[in-house]
């Protein structure tokens, strides 16, 4: 994740999670842990808000405006987190099981899963070409 990207609902960019992790771990640390104990994030984590920025200065369509989603930057970390962890194990089911996936990390709020049969004939899927890509 790039640490100077647009700031998230919260107004904080990711740089200062880089810079002050020391101080921010131990806190961000306690939300993911209770996530995994009840099952659920604080709302407060979870919220977004959708804004379209226009692309032109004449805005009378809506193909003009280009939608973007602000997230809380905590729930940006912590997304990152749990998918880098799970990345190899959903890579190994995948390949288990003989279906198609693919993974995308660079689409917030997270990663796009993607998975068809190769018996499907869906063979020459848009996003096949992101398999060999990392």
């Amino acid at each position: 994740m790039k640490a100077l990207k647009a700031p998230g609902l919260d107004g904080i960019q990711l740089l200062f999670f880089q810079k002050y992790w020391d101080m921010v771990s131990k806190t961000l640390l306690s939300v993911v842990q209770e996530a995994f104990t009840t099952s659920c994030f604080d709302d407060s984590v979870l919220k977004v808000m959708l804004l379209l920025i226009p692309k032109t200065t004449t805005t009378d369509r809506i193909s003009l405006f280009r939608p973007i989603s602000l997230f809380n930057s905590s729930y940006k970390v912590l997304w990152k987190t749990i998918v880098g962890r799970l990345r190899p194990i959903l890579q190994w089911i995948c390949q288990r099981v003989s279906y198609l996936c693919c993974i995308q990390f660079d689409t917030l709020p997270g990663p796009q899963l993607y998975f068809h049969s190769e018996r499907s004939g869906l063979s020459h899927h848009p996003f096949t070409h992101l398999i060999n890509k990392r």
